[in-house]
Order: C-alpha cells, then sequence, then structure tokens
C-alpha cells in the first residue's frame, strides 16, 4: 500500500511509503551526494562543512583546462 508508513533506511523519518523515494534521492540529510568539482561523495548534511569548503573552494575557481 503506498500510504503505509515506513522508515527511511539512511535516516529513520517516517513517511509514507509513496513519499519515500522522493524523500531518498532529494529530501534526506543522509543521502549520499556527489561533488560537483570532482568524484568525492559525502552525506548531504555534511556539503557544507568547513573540511569540503576548504578544499574545494580553490578547486571551483580554479581555471578548467579545455
Amino acid at each position: 500500500c503506498e500510504y503505509e508508513d515506513v522508515f527511511c533506511d539512511d535516516c529513520n523519518e517516517e513517511l509514507q511509503r509513496r513519499s519515500l523515494n522522493k524523500h531518498q534521492t532529494t529530501e534526506c540529510h543522509n543521502r549520499i551526494v556527489q561533488c560537483e568539482h570532482c568524484a568525492m561523495e559525502f552525506a548531504f548534511r555534511d556539503r557544507k562543512s568547513t573540511r569540503l569548503n576548504s578544499s574545494h573552494v580553490a578547486l571551483s575557481r580554479m581555471p578548467s583546462s579545455a
């Protein structure tokens, strides 16, 4: 049943089954995302961490070699 209550495997939030896919791909703070500058993967909640920002700000400002 699409209206059955289920839990997200990544964050344990309770939601209806019909909302689970959208939650896991665009809303969950624990979903895995990839850096737009390299292949590094990390949890969405960590996207603004100091470590990620300091190591990637310089990279994002480098001219691309075309």
